[in-house]
């Protein structure tokens, strides 16, 4: 079974997110997410890490052009800098987290929202089995 991501429904599902990025770099995204996303391992979640993957990918994307375009100075596209995430707010949704070094988000996925939504689903797809 292959994903059911395609362009169109991960532009819905993003609500219009990627809107002004060309469907076939939409479909680069995806496709590099596939590569690095192990359906037999996710399972029946493989659509949502490919979603959620993929968006991540486009929004780095994104920040780099931006900051490519500013001459190089930092983006400012809703990336935060790689480390431990303390506090994250997600439309009405916020969370504080007491995080030490090296915690789940110290990661580059800390950068975007996206990433930090993979890594969340990731937790729960390869959460330790309790007895």
């Amino acid at each position: 079974m292959a994903t059911t991501v395609t362009p169109e429904n991960l532009n819905t599902r993003s609500r219009c997110a990627f809107d002004d990025v060309d469907p076939a770099d939409i479909q680069t995204a995806i496709d590099e997410a596939c590569r690095y996303i192990s359906e037999s391992n996710w399972g029946s979640r493989f659509d949502d890490g490919v979603f959620y993957l993929a968006c991540h990918i486009l929004a780095e994307l994104g920040a780099l052009e931006e900051a490519a375009r500013d001459g190089g100075a930092a983006a400012t596209v809703g990336a935060v800098p790689a480390g431990p995430v303390m506090a994250e707010k997600i439309l009405g949704w916020s969370a504080n987290y007491a995080v030490s070094e090296g915690g789940v988000f110290d990661d580059a996925f800390a950068t975007t929202s996206w990433g930090r939504m993979f890594l969340a689903r990731c937790s729960r797809v390869f959460s330790g089995r309790v007895i």
